[in-house]
């Protein structure tokens, strides 16, 4: 009884996390945030007027990706920068946090957004332990890598 639960367990541990799945998962969600950046204009999602154009303060959301430009088209660009980055799919280990960053900030900052946008942000950062053990150059590449214990244990746990 017991044997068949290690059985499991191990079995779940030694499953490999790192395929083209994931690759399309990231590309998915990027994508869906390049296109509402880039059919839509900045008066569409963000507050705008003196305050924000401004003095670009969020208040409680004052760390955010947009928050780092002078105004938020420039913010926008970057963004979609990044997010062509992260769709590409070069460098999953390092692209995953700016990926999280960039659809965290839009958002809690957007003024206009539907709850995927909340979802998308939240699936992110749950991909980040998967990414960060990520050694492949590129996410659309086979992995032929060798991970550690430790790894395979923290992806498990994270993608459970």
């Amino acid at each position: 009884m017991i044997s068949k639960q290690l059985n499991a367990v191990e079995s779940l541990i030694n499953k490999n996390y790192w395929s083209n799945w994931l690759g399309l998962s990231r590309t998915i969600i990027a994508s869906a945030v390049i296109l509402t950046l880039l059919c839509n204009s900045k008066y569409t999602f963000f507050f705008t007027g003196y305050q924000n154009e401004n003095c670009h303060k969020f208040g409680q959301y004052e760390f955010n990706f947009f928050s780092f430009f002078n105004d938020f088209q420039t913010g926008i660009y970057f963004a979609l920068a990044g997010l062509l980055l992260v769709a590409s799919g070069i460098f999953p280990r390092y692209t995953c946090v700016l990926h999280w960053f960039i659809t965290y900030s839009f958002s809690i900052t957007s003024s206009c957004t539907d709850g995927g946008y909340q979802v998308a942000s939240i699936l992110t950062m749950l991909l980040i332990p998967i990414c960060i053990f990520d050694k492949r150059r590129w996410h659309w590449s086979e992995d032929t890598f060798t991970h550690s214990y430790f790894s395979k244990v923290t992806v498990t746990f994270a993608f459970i």
